[in-house]
């Protein structure tokens, strides 16, 4: 073990939880995994293999290691509140944990995203434990958020004018969650996927608040927020699988301009897989695991001579029309296709690495049986909360606890698990899976915002280095 290693082991946690949890054979549409916590929002997607990448720079620190491919944006539930220059902006400042949002009764605490659900009644004081304030023993604080946004209306006559508190929150949610579209974009249009065929799994303490209207501006049709959501980054730790991986460098010709594989090489190439799969395979020995456990993966680092753009291929195990097992080759031309809109012809393919991944599958969460529906549930109470048509004065709230198997609950809803709270925005239905988690059918949202992009016709402007909307945008 390596202190590499444990370098963001949570989000890779919840990227483990989210996919034995929400992707199946039976149910192969690929997910696209939301985590938003305090700080920032991290994005993966899963789609029956992991994703890898081999280089990053974490905190300033170039790291040379197969890593989950997770990204991250600064928008989470401290992400401050600015009104500058005429625009709303979100972030990426934090108030942290101390002194955190206004609402945490800490002083000098900063008007954040949290602040702006409380205002909105999204997210529910008496259902929070009392361990806020200078003795850790008051609730949160609505009244005080209410006033911060009043003095920032105080303070920003031109962007507040004509605009009631409420709305004033609500766009800066509009702005956080535009913040986190724009990861998901860059993991799914940016590389070829059609962002609608993906389901969104959310999880971490902030998400379910957001991800119902996350998936409206996306136009993803199904939300997935398992039962552990809050914690799911330490359930899939518990689930994750034990692996060891060796690589060597190469140089060697995989195919000829003619695209024939090098039939020369193909028994040195035996040989060094070979190597690697006993080097690899000893090692989880020593650590105590069985050899009958093990599971090995090979794959080739390729590249088009000339280039620089090598993708990992994993040794293919299906076949063509043919009926005959697609080569590395195949499966590269593919991918290089997919990637990049073209291939190269008469262009050799070079080795640049061997690779091998030896694994100890970890356990897999138990499925149940299909049940009945069970139509709506009894609300715990009524309360009134704040969605994209105004004040909804009666919109039902749900303890977790008592929702069972065939349960449906209509949007606008609130949800209350005790590790977090599940904002239904209307439109969206949600079910109770047979494994206890919450399924959510959602809406389309009456604009759709995956085709803002760069450059586009929109009411809506964003800055890269800052989320920034204009105020008119909300009118």
């Amino acid at each position: 073990f390596g202190g590499h290693q444990a370098i963001l082991s949570g989000p890779a946690g919840g990227v483990v939880g989210y996919a034995k949890t929400s992707f199946s054979s039976e149910d192969p549409q690929p997910v696209i995994g939301f985590d938003m916590g305090g700080t920032s929002t991290d994005v993966s997607r899963y789609d029956g293999k992991w994703e890898h990448v081999f280089e990053t720079t974490t905190a300033g620190v170039a790291i040379q290691a197969p890593q989950l491919d997770i990204r991250t944006v600064a928008a989470g539930g401290g992400s401050r509140l600015f009104l500058k220059r005429g625009m709303f902006v979100v972030g990426p400042e934090s108030a942290g944990a101390h002194p955190g949002p206004v609402c945490y009764r800490k002083s000098g605490g900063f008007l954040a995203v949290t602040d702006a659900n409380l205002v909105l009644g999204r997210i529910l004081p008496e259902e929070f434990p009392s361990i806020f304030g200078p003795s850790e023993d008051q609730p949160l604080d609505a009244e005080g958020s209410y006033k911060a946004f009043i003095q920032l209306m105080e303070e920003n006559p031109n962007e507040s004018k004509g605009r009631t508190v409420e709305e004033l929150a609500y766009g800066f949610l509009k702005v956080a969650n535009e913040a986190m579209c724009r990861p998901i974009r860059n993991l799914t249009q940016m590389r070829g996927y059609d962002i609608t065929t993906h389901k969104l799994a959310c999880f971490g303490g902030a998400g379910p608040q957001h991800a119902c209207a996350v998936a409206k501006a996306l136009g993803i049709k199904r939300v997935l927020i398992h039962r552990y959501g809050g914690i799911l980054s330490a359930y899939g730790l518990s689930m994750a699988d034990a692996v060891q991986e060796e690589q060597e460098p190469s140089a060697e010709l995989y195919a000829k301009r003619d695209g024939i594989e090098n039939a020369d090489a193909l028994p040195i190439r035996a040989e060094r897989m070979a190597h690697l799969a006993e080097k690899a395979k000893n090692a989880l020995i020593e650590q105590g695991y069985s050899s009958d456990a093990i599971v090995v993966e090979e794959y080739l680092n390729l590249r088009f001579q000339g280039t620089d753009n090598a993708i990992m291929i994993c040794k293919p195990t299906t076949k063509n029309e043919e009926g005959k097992t697609l080569t590395y080759g195949d499966v590269f031309r593919s991918q290089y296709r997919h990637d990049f809109g073209f291939v190269f012809d008469n262009r050799e393919i070079i080795i640049d690495d061997y690779r091998v991944r030896a694994v100890v599958p970890g356990q897999n969460p138990g499925k149940g049986q299909p049940v009945k529906s069970l139509g709506a549930p009894i609300p715990s109470r009524i309360t009134k909360a704040y969605f994209e048509s105004g004040w909804e004065l009666e919109t039902p709230v749900y303890r977790f606890e008592m929702l069972e198997a065939g349960h449906q609950l209509q949007g606008p809803a609130i949800v209350v698990q005790e590790i977090s709270t599940v904002i239904l925005e209307i439109g969206c239905m949600a079910s109770v899976t047979p494994e206890g988690d919450l399924d959510i059918v959602v809406e389309s949202s009456h604009h759709d915002a995956s085709a803002v992009v760069p450059g586009s016709s929109s009411t809506t402007a964003t800055i890269p280095c800052e989320h920034v909307v204009a105020p008119d945008s909300f009118d």
